[in-house]
């Protein structure tokens, strides 16, 4: 059946899917506006515990089209490979390049719930809003939210124990048709000089230097081929 308008928005109309079930995309390229790759957005939820990881599978057949070279292509297929969920709602997208005219067919392997779908031809035209940001607290050093506004390196450190606490602009409309999903961009340190100060007082030095002492290589683990 006809399940667009479960999948237009992420407003927690959920559609289930079972384990076997294939959802299939008509591709029109000539409606599609921007530039840039195709890339396929999709929202939803696996029900815990997960059996196995990979969720799906991703194929494109395309139409008959006609190429710079002036020959009519027919039936162009492409694999995209799989895609996974986490038990809780996510996100993912899939670069799919420059697609022609076709069917883009999705085989689930197992049960779950989808939220949103929606193929893109640069990631600024899919519906999903990001609320502004009305402050920032860490529970000791006090306001961070100029650090966290932007992608500029600009970091508002955590260490365990500490909190930061946010608040955010709702959005009109009915909230109990609404997803929120918290993204976060960062990185992660360890063996610093300060962790090892604070939790296991092995330096004393205030004002050493956080710089790698020795370099080690190890043996590929785990699968370097399993993602």
């Amino acid at each position: 059946m006809d399940v667009s308008y479960l999948l237009s928005d992420l407003d927690s109309l959920m559609l289930d899917i079972s384990a076997g079930d294939k959802l299939k995309v008509e591709l029109n390229t000539r409606a599609m506006s921007g530039e840039g790759n195709d890339n396929m957005i999709l929202g939803g939820i696996e029900p815990p515990p997960p059996a196995k990881k990979i969720m799906g599978n991703i194929k494109f057949l395309a139409s008959d089209y006609n190429d710079n070279s002036g020959s009519i292509n027919k039936g162009k297929f492409m694999n995209f490979g799989s895609f996974y969920f986490r038990p809780n709602m996510s996100i993912i997208c899939k670069r799919l390049g420059n697609l022609q005219n076709g069917d883009l067919e999705i085989l689930f392997n197992k049960d779950a719930e989808l939220d949103y779908l929606v193929i893109a031809r640069n990631l600024r035209t899919a519906r999903i809003k990001s609320l502004e940001i009305l402050s920032a607290v860490h529970n000791t050093t006090g306001d961070v939210k100029d650090k966290l506004l932007n992608v500029d390196q600009n970091y508002a450190e955590i260490y365990p124990g500490d909190f930061i606490d946010f608040t955010f602009a709702s959005t009109p409309g009915n909230q109990n048709k609404k997803a929120y999903i918290l993204k976060t961009v960062g990185r992660y340190e360890t063996d610093s000089a300060y962790v090892m100060k604070k939790g296991n007082n092995l330096t004393t030095q205030e004002d050493e230097s956080i710089i790698p002492k020795e370099n080690k290589l190890f043996d590929n683990y785990p699968n370097p081929f399993n993602p």
